[in-house]
């Protein structure tokens, strides 16, 4: 995965064929170049027939959409949030009397 900030709206050529060129040198079998602008017709006519899917910004919200009409994700409702994992670097509670635990170590054996 590669991510970067590009100033221009459409991607070109140049950059798809960089990023099959990753993929190859990585051996991945496929790959997905996603932008939230458009490509040109260089770059999509270089990704036909190749393992390499193109997703543009108008594509990139359908699917998005898709997501978001579908229960995929059935924990996840406006009445009930997403309950995130605590911080690793959280001090954890006791789950029976809710007082700050300790970290101890044994003096002998494992």
């Amino acid at each position: 995965m590669q991510c970067k900030q590009w100033k221009a709206f459409k991607v070109g050529v140049q950059q798809v064929r960089e990023f099959y060129g990753v993929m190859a040198a990585a051996g991945a079998a496929g790959g997905y170049f996603v932008t939230s602008g458009v490509y040109t017709d260089d770059a999509k006519e270089f990704a036909q027939g190749l393992n390499l899917e193109l997703v543009d910004g108008k594509k990139l919200k359908l699917m998005l959409a898709a997501v978001e009409k579908t229960e995929s994700l059935p924990f996840v409702t406006p009445e009930k949030p997403l309950v995130t994992a605590p911080s690793p670097l959280a001090t954890p509670s006791c789950p029976r009397c809710g007082a700050e635990m300790k970290i101890w170590s044994a003096s002998r054996g494992e």
